[in-house]
């Protein structure tokens, strides 16, 4: 699979049963202003509304090259579908983009700064020593209209280089302001069984010490609906997170394994947490969680209180 450098910026706008959002999505996309080229190259896992019919309604412009990829039920799309399930969207639109770095939205997010990729591309392509650039993204409540911003434990407007390290303690950001180097390698097996794929791709992405830009912008706004597919799940998410982080530790090397560690500890408090029926069981758990956030934070201190109630 070869890269074509004439595309500086490929969008992979990954979409289901988004018909009534993804005209805002990829309207956003064709406000960018920008000096170089862009492929939008827009992936439907079949979806059974209009989002298809919406998405090819759009016309390429000057700037902006629209691919909506060809699926139909039982080609080989479809067949590899099935086996791997739905991050399978999220690779094989991917593969099919041929820009130098890739920027991820999906069809019910949309951008806001139209300087994004502009600001983006720049910045990577002046500090090749960076393999990831992101930014601040607002919160669409979908049940309300209300825009809020989100609440981290990373703050660009101190520090905008990060490590995988930092990423690894609390991911920060979200997909939608996404934005790295592409490449030929195929994403790895274990990718199609986590919870969590963007946070999955920071992993992969990073993984060779490649450093993370935060910029302190607002570039998007992500919308937390209902109707999603991570708010539909019917497995208990934070076990799954902690399959997720064992699939981490067998990618990473062995420094990142103490990290990786106390947050399976932590997701696993958590999860109890879920299963409390009384007050005084809720702030049991709740207490271990902030006691393992706490000993994250400081992993170069020793701390006993930690160690006495994480055992």
């Amino acid at each position: 699979m070869n890269k074509s450098m004439d595309y500086m910026v490929s969008v992979r706008l990954m979409a289901y049963n988004h018909g009534e959002y993804i005209a805002q999505a990829i309207q956003s996309i064709l406000d960018q202003v920008v000096n170089f080229k862009v492929e939008l190259v827009i992936g439907d896992d079949f979806s059974s509304d209009n989002t298809l019919e919406v998405a090819k309604s759009f016309e390429s412009t000057d700037n902006v090259s629209i691919k909506v990829l060809d699926r139909q039920v039982g080609d080989s799309y479809w067949t590899k579908r099935q086996k791997l399930g739905r991050l399978y969207n999220f690779s094989n639109t991917i593969e099919n983009c041929s820009g130098k770095y890739v920027a991820l939205l999906d069809g019910d997010d949309y951008w806001i700064d139209p300087y994004k990729l502009q600001t983006q591309v720049d910045f990577m392509e002046a500090n090749p020593e960076y393999s990831f650039s992101m930014g601040r993204v607002n919160m669409l409540i979908e049940e309300t209209g209300a825009i809020k911003k989100r609440n981290e434990d990373v703050n660009p407007s101190v520090s905008e280089k990060y490590t995988l390290t930092d990423y690894l303690k609390k991911p920060f950001s979200q997909t939608s302001s996404f934005f790295f180097k592409n490449s030929t390698e195929p994403f790895p097996d274990w990718f199609y069984k986590v919870h969590a794929g963007d946070q999955s791709c920071v992993v992969i992405k990073t993984a060779d010490g490649g450093l993370i830009k935060y910029h302190d912008k607002t570039f998007s706004v992500y919308r937390v609906n209902e109707k999603s597919i991570s708010h539909q799940a019917s497995f208990n998410v934070y076990e799954k997170f902690i399959d997720t982080l064992d699939y981490w530790k067998s990618h990473l090397n062995k420094s990142y394994s103490q990290i990786l560690t106390i947050n399976q500890k932590k997701y696993k408090q958590k999860s109890l947490f879920q299963l409390c029926k009384t007050k005084l069981c809720k702030v049991y758990y709740l207490l271990r969680v902030k006691l393992l956030e706490m000993r994250i934070r400081n992993l170069e201190l020793l701390i006993p209180i930690c160690l006495l109630y994480t055992k």
